[in-house]
């Protein structure tokens, strides 16, 4: 369901999920700025309260059934990939405001917390004038049920899976060292998944590995920047598949994925395609902080990516 507080002169209609559990439910002060600078700068603003993802969801795709200029994302790339399900494919644009641990969507397109007034103007700005908004790609992910949705970091699956998993049930450390050190921890029992891939046209391969990673942006996971050649203006998927290693060397590769140069890693490839397709048992993908899964009972798990 939707809140409408009632605004005098308001020139426009907006969204507004503000995801309050962002970051451990940090930055209240900043929250405040920003939803009294929109308002105060003629903004009508709705608020979808819901306690789950399911019914933020629900509660986005009803409220888009009326017109709205644009919606507002306040928290992480969770909360982001929830938004983008409703404004994917349609012209509504959509405002990203970094309050999360990793934020990877917001610091690839140069987006920081912690300026709530520059974040007002910027978002006053881009409503009042079109030409200050940017055009993305997206992308899409089927599953092998036929489930369906849009995510704009990087889909991992593998190794990198099991690590996210992980670092979502801790709550010590805090901020992006729970991703390094859910590596850590998980590294013992690493070993690699019997892939399948068919990239494009092109025929089905066998691909043994421990992870295969297919990006929109560059980053994930709070900084681990997976596919460094990864754009979303170039129309195309970016991938990057890590063949079997060593524990030892893996912490050696983390290193280097941290700073985008593991591309030339002799275990490493990589490259662009539109359509992806991957085959792998038995194994959970996640997308912008988010499972694409399927029902427990199946023995393999494909996932589209286009």
């Amino acid at each position: 369901m939707t809140e409408a507080p009632q605004a005098s002169a308001a020139r426009w209609r907006v969204l507004v999920v503000n995801n309050t559990r962002s970051a451990r439910a940090r930055h209240g002060d900043q929250r405040a700025v920003i939803l009294d600078g929109l308002s105060a700068g003629g903004c009508e603003l709705r608020f979808i309260t819901a306690d789950s993802a399911p019914g933020v969801t629900a509660a986005l795709k009803d409220a888009m059934s009326e017109p709205h200029d644009a919606v507002v994302s306040i928290g992480g790339d969770g909360t982001l990939y929830l938004c983008l399900q409703a404004v994917a494919g349609t012209s509504t644009p959509l405002a990203i405001v970094p309050m999360g641990t990793g934020n990877d969507v917001a610091s690839y397109f140069g987006l920081t917390k912690g300026e709530p007034q520059a974040t007002v103007d910027a978002i006053l700005a881009a409503l009042a004038n079109p030409t200050k908004r940017a055009q993305v790609d997206v992308g899409r992910v089927t599953t092998g049920d036929g489930n369906t949705n849009w995510f704009l970091t990087i889909l991992a699956c593998g190794f990198d899976t099991v690590v996210n998993e992980r670092a979502n049930l801790m709550k010590f450390p805090k901020g992006n060292s729970r991703y390094l050190a859910s590596v850590l921890r998980e590294l013992p029992g690493l070993e690699p998944y019997e892939y399948e891939v068919t990239l494009d046209e092109g025929g089905s391969a066998p691909r043994p590995g421990l992870l295969m990673a297919v990006g929109m942006i560059t980053r994930y996971g709070g900084g681990f920047h997976m596919c460094p050649h990864a754009s979303v203006t170039d129309g195309m998927l970016s991938w990057t598949h890590v063949a079997p290693i060593g524990r030892a060397k893996v912490l050696a590769l983390l290193g280097k994925v941290m700073k985008g140069t593991h591309l030339g890693h002799n275990a490493v490839t990589s490259g662009h395609a539109r359509r992806v397709h991957i085959t792998v048992p038995n194994l959970r993908a996640y997308a912008d902080g988010r499972s694409e899964e399927h029902t427990s009972e199946l023995q393999s798990r494909q996932y589209l990516v286009c």
